[in-house]
């Protein structure tokens, strides 16, 4: 007959537990290390051609600059339902400063077309306007990165994000 103390075995299977889900919280730790690991992310050039391009649209935006919003989208784009020149003609004579920034940006790509998803907040005269998400669609062409669309919705705290950083230096 076998000896079956029930401590050996209650301290075994303890064991066996805590092994287990020692094995499992490192592969969490593994994981999460991995998809956050700024590093990869930093050395991306595609990641960071498709995130230029975004940061020069808000710029475009902020200083209305309608050459340099033309020379990041194709002809056709839309911002919101509106044609890009549409939108861009909406510059001519403006003279108060805006600021938009996007930070966190959540990038996809996958070969020839990429969106962003970032949060944004938007300054007019220095005084906050609003706050939201900005959606961007890229395609590459002829080896440049193109905005074919951006959406965003409008929103105030504490519906949306206010940047991180606090509001923009003067």
């Amino acid at each position: 007959m076998e000896n079956l103390d029930p401590t050996i075995h209650a301290r075994q299977i303890d064991n066996m537990m805590k092994n287990y889900l020692k094995s499992i919280l490192l592969t969490i730790s593994m994981l999460l290390l991995q998809s956050c690991s700024p590093v990869e992310q930093a050395t991306d050039p595609e990641r960071e051609a498709v995130i230029d391009v975004a940061e020069k649209v808000l710029d475009a935006i902020g200083n209305a600059d309608a050459d340099l919003l033309r020379s990041v989208m194709v002809p056709d784009a839309r911002m919101n339902g509106r044609l890009v020149e549409e939108y861009a003609s909406g510059f001519a004579g403006r003279e108060e400063p805006m600021v938009e920034r996007m930070w966190d940006p959540e990038v996809s790509i996958d070969g020839q077309i990429a969106s962003i998803w970032t949060p944004y907040d938007f300054y007019r005269n220095g005084e906050f306007s609003h706050c939201g998400i900005d959606a961007f669609q890229m395609r590459k062409i002829d080896g440049e990165w193109k905005v074919v669309g951006l959406i965003w919705n409008s929103l105030q705290p504490p519906d949306c994000q206010m940047h991180p950083a606090g509001p923009p230096v003067q």
